[in-house]
């Protein structure tokens, strides 16, 4: 069984440089490929794997984010400032093989609120 979810308790940003989103608020993490440190999800079997992710942006101020695959920008979010508090989801499908890291990336410039910013995922089924 592997399955986990997380959130924000403060805020983060505006940042000055590419930054990985944080989740202090572990509320499952089932297999314990979630490290609560790096708030990287780190694959320990190979597999096909679900991830959604939520981000709210800081009171007019845009939020752009990526999920990422090791260093690589797999699928963007953005919450848009104009609209005051901007929100982005995505959901990503993906094979992974074991040591993989996925995260969540804060680009340049962009703020979180508190805890309306999530990552979460669970295994599909092993390869």
């Amino acid at each position: 069984k592997i399955a986990f979810s997380a959130s924000r308790s403060t805020k983060l940003g505006p940042v000055l440089q590419d930054t990985a989103v944080t989740f202090d608020r572990v509320h499952i993490n089932l297999g314990d490929s979630f490290d609560p440190y790096t708030s990287h999800f780190i694959c320990k079997h190979n597999g096909t794997y679900i991830f959604t992710t939520h981000i709210l942006g800081q009171n007019k101020i845009d939020a752009y984010a990526w999920i990422m695959v090791n260093k690589n920008h797999k699928l963007p979010l953005h919450g848009d400032g104009r609209a005051g508090y901007g929100t982005g989801s995505n959901t990503i499908i993906l094979e992974l093989t074991v040591d993989e890291h996925v995260w969540i990336q804060l680009s340049i410039n962009s703020a979180l609120m508190n805890d309306y910013s999530s990552f979460a995922g669970h295994i599909l089924f092993e390869n």
